[in-house]
């Protein structure tokens, strides 16, 4: 926590919040769950428990089945500052580790170089408010 004042200014980190889901465009997307890991650093000016914090992202993230990440990360901005309103600052990725492999898989990635099999490919966002 950092002081600003008589305000104390909360950061919260989630690193490597891994769970399979359904995302993607995709029809073996929409199909089949797939790993997301979620990095998530935030600011704010109250108690937040990390903890209620990784199982909403988690639960929301099965919920919404979103088609495109970027959809998440516009979800999770509006999302957790109604949820947490004295938030000042979010820095969100989601990332899908798999998804090479998955698209190689259904033909519909031609991957000649196996290192990008070893990418992670994602979106992140920072937003402050």
């Amino acid at each position: 926590a950092e002081k600003k004042g008589n305000l104390v200014m909360i950061k919260i980190h989630l690193k490597n919040l891994r769970f399979k889901c359904i995302i993607g465009l995709l029809e073996s997307e929409r199909i089949k769950k797939q790993k997301v890991k979620i990095n998530l650093s935030l600011k704010a000016d109250e108690f937040i428990d990390y903890a209620e914090l990784a199982e909403l992202l988690k639960a929301q993230m099965k919920k919404q089945k979103f088609y495109k990440i970027e959809d998440g990360l516009i979800f999770f901005k509006d999302f957790l500052k109604q949820k947490y309103p004295s938030l000042k600052l979010l820095k969100l990725q989601i990332l899908k580790p798999q998804v090479f492999k998955l698209l190689s898989k259904t033909k519909k990635l031609k991957i000649s170089n196996f290192k990008y099999l070893k990418t992670t490919p994602g979106a992140s966002l920072k937003h402050i408010y």
